[in-house]
C-alpha cells in the first residue's frame, strides 16, 4: 500500500512539472511576441519622427550665392514692371497730345542687333523681349548659339516714343583660368533698357554680351549685357523700302 502511494505521488509530480513547463513555455512565447510587437512599434514611430523632421527641412536649401542670384532676378523683374508702367504712361501722354493737336502719328524705324563677345561662357539659351512681347528666342543644341557672334534680330518700322528691350540669357562656364573647377556650371542673367525713338528717325540698338572685371570678381558677376545706341538717322522712303524687301 505504501509503495502504491509512493508511485502515485511520483506520477502526480511528473504531471504537475509538465504543466508548469507548458505554462512557462506559453508565457515565454507570449513575452517574445509582445517584445517583437513593441520593437516594431518603436521602429514605426522612429520612421514617422524622421519623416516629420525631413518635412521641416527645405529640400532645396539655397546657398548664399543662389540666394543672391534669385534676388537679382527679382529686382530685374520689378524694374521691368516699373518700365512697363512708365512706358504706358508716356505713350498715353503722347497719344493725348497727338489727338489734341490734330497731328497724324508719324513713323520711325528700329534696328536691334545681337552681339556676342563672350570668350569664357557658352550661351545655352537667349530670349529677347520688345515692349513685353517675345521678339526672338533660341535654345542652343550643338554650340551654334555660342558661335553666333552677330545677328540683326529686328529691322522694322515702329511707332515713335518710348520702347523697352529686355534680354534673358542662360550661360554655361566653359573655362575661366584659375576657376576651371566651375566649368559646366550654368546660371542666368537678365537686363533691360528703355529708349526713346524720335519721329522720322532710324534707331539702332546693339545688345552686347561681354565680360567685365578681373580674376578676383565673382564668376557670376563677370558676364554683362550692354545696350549701345547708334547714331539716329533720318527715316527716308529708301529705308522703309529696304525693310519691306527683307
Amino acid at each position: 500500500m505504501r509503495k502504491l502511494f509512493i508511485v502515485s505521488l511520483f506520477f502526480i509530480s511528473i504531471i504537475a512539472l509538465s504543466q508548469t513547463k507548458g505554462d512557462v513555455s506559453t508565457k515565454n512565447n507570449t513575452n517574445v511576441k509582445k517584445a517583437v510587437i513593441e520593437e516594431n512599434q518603436k521602429e514605426s514611430e522612429t520612421k514617422k519622427a524622421e519623416a516629420a523632421k525631413k518635412k521641416t527641412i527645405p529640400v532645396n536649401e539655397l546657398t548664399e550665392q543662389e540666394f543672391e542670384i534669385k534676388l537679382k532676378d527679382l529686382e530685374t523683374d520689378v524694374n521691368i514692371l516699373k518700365e512697363k508702367i512708365f512706358r504706358s504712361k508716356a505713350r498715353l501722354s503722347t497719344l493725348q497730345e497727338t489727338l489734341i493737336s490734330g497731328k497724324s502719328i508719324q513713323s520711325a524705324k528700329l534696328i536691334i542687333k545681337h552681339v556676342n563677345k563672350f570668350s569664357h561662357f557658352n550661351v545655352k539659351s537667349i530670349i529677347y523681349y520688345l515692349d513685353g512681347e517675345q521678339l526672338w528666342a533660341f535654345v542652343d543644341i550643338d554650340g551654334n548659339l555660342t558661335k553666333l557672334k552677330e545677328k540683326t534680330l529686328y529691322d522694322k518700322v515702329v511707332v515713335p516714343g518710348i520702347h523697352m528691350l529686355s534680354v534673358v540669357v542662360k550661360l554655361e562656364i566653359s573655362e575661366l583660368g584659375l576657376f576651371n573647377y566651375a566649368k559646366g556650371y550654368q546660371f542666368q542673367i537678365k537686363a533691360n533698357r528703355s529708349f526713346h525713338i524720335q519721329e522720322g528717325t532710324v534707331a539702332t540698338i546693339s545688345v552686347e554680351l561681354k565680360e567685365k572685371g578681373g580674376y578676383f570678381n565673382d564668376i557670376t558677376d563677370k558676364p554683362d549685357i550692354v545696350f549701345r545706341a547708334g547714331i539716329a538717322k533720318e527715316l527716308t522712303i529708301d529705308n522703309i523700302n529696304k525693310n519691306k524687301k527683307k
